[in-house]
């Protein structure tokens, strides 16, 4: 397995679906650029709900093409665009996580509500770190 979850002290509080240590054990590092909700054509999805699962399917496209899966991912960043999209970026990531993290073993993850991303349509960009 690539990527091991180290026992929390029980001075650290329980968290939601991340992890706050991912070990990487592989010998090369994958970084993968932020990833926005833009589907193949460069068209943005609708919402941050499609947006999530677009940037969430892109990733997935990108780490096929490194050669590894779901389980080399170490962490993630990602960042949403107002405090309001948070509901429905959860809900997303919530339903893809199910699908791609079964046993409930999440990488470290860091989100950050932003004023706005580099293109004015995005309202999600995922950043992925994993080793392979």
């Amino acid at each position: 397995m690539p990527v091991t979850f180290p026992t929390i002290p029980d001075t650290v509080p329980s968290p939601g679906q991340f992890s706050h240590i991912s070990v990487g054990a592989g010998s090369e590092i994958v970084a993968l650029s932020g990833q926005t909700g833009r589907d193949p054509s460069g068209a943005f999805a609708g919402d941050v709900g499609a947006q999530t699962t677009q940037a969430f399917a892109t990733i997935g496209a990108l780490l096929e093409a490194a050669e590894v899966d779901w389980s080399a991912v170490v962490g993630f960043r990602m960042y949403v665009v107002g405090r309001d999209n948070l509901p429905a970026f959860r809900a997303a990531r919530e339903r893809i996580y199910g699908e791609i993290y079964p046993n409930g073993r999440y990488p470290a993850n860091t989100l950050l509500v932003v004023a706005g991303l580099g293109r004015e349509e995005a309202l999600v960009e995922i950043e992925t770190l994993a080793v392979r």
